[in-house]
């Protein structure tokens, strides 16, 4: 109901810390399986170690491990700044894209708002709702951080949906498809919370974020393992 939005307990400290222990076991699986031979592998390493990261910091926020909240914030943006141009990069190589422009041009984009966060003041306020982290980014920068972000899901989505359609019947097509289901895995329903319930939006990012545990869990079991260690 809009008028309880905070009734929901799927994102709370607990579920945090449960979530990054999760995703570190699913790294350190991907690690042991697959190593870091081949490029695709080391960025799903890169995907599952910043996922994690930003639950360590979410939980930081909302238990006080030592730190400033605001310091746990902005480990926690660079973090997951630097999901969508990974996702974007995996993808290409998964295509075998012979041209990485929009990979190496979306790593640039992401080192601005890594600066932001980094040294300047990006945070208006930190807290923890007790069901999600809630992070109210600075006038002006929040509105192009999530278009940033959404844009880039978006392109890594678009990729993968023409590679896999140009090539149908290849297993990296396949792998594309897979990649695909798992963006749709935590991008839908998490902005089916921020549109249904009210005063959700500044913990979108913390909900975002615990729902991509589906897209982990794909990303170190069935993408991961359908991708050959000598690919590069």
């Amino acid at each position: 109901m809009k008028s309880e939005p905070t009734t929901f307990r799927c994102f709370s400290p607990l579920v945090m810390a449960i979530t990054f222990a999760a995703e570190m076991l699913l790294m350190m699986y991907v690690l042991m399986k697959k190593g870091v031979n081949s490029i695709p592998h080391r960025i799903i390493v890169l995907l599952l170690l910043f996922l994690a990261l930003f639950q360590l910091s979410e939980y930081g926020v909302c238990e006080s491990l030592g730190l400033d909240p605001t310091i746990w914030a902005r480990v926690g943006f660079v973090s997951i700044t630097m999901l969508p141009p990974l996702g974007i990069h995996l993808v290409q190589k998964v295509r075998k894209d012979s041209n990485l422009t929009l990979a190496y041009g979306s790593y640039l984009l992401s080192l601005v708002f890594v600066v932001a966060f980094v040294f300047f003041d990006s945070f208006q306020s930190v807290g923890c709702s007790g069901n999600y982290a809630i992070f109210q980014i600075s006038d002006g920068l929040g509105g192009a951080y999530f278009a940033y972000y959404y844009a880039l899901l978006m392109l890594a989505v678009a990729l993968a949906i023409d590679g896999w359609r140009k090539g149908r019947d290849s297993q990296n097509s396949q792998t594309l498809l897979y990649i695909v289901a798992g963006y749709a895995s935590f991008v839908a329903p998490a902005t089916f919370i921020h549109f249904v319930f009210d005063g959700v939006s500044n913990g979108l990012p913390s909900i975002m974020c615990g729902f991509a545990l589906i897209f982990a869990v794909a990303l170190a079991t069935v993408i991961s393992d359908r991708i050959p260690t000598s690919e590069d």
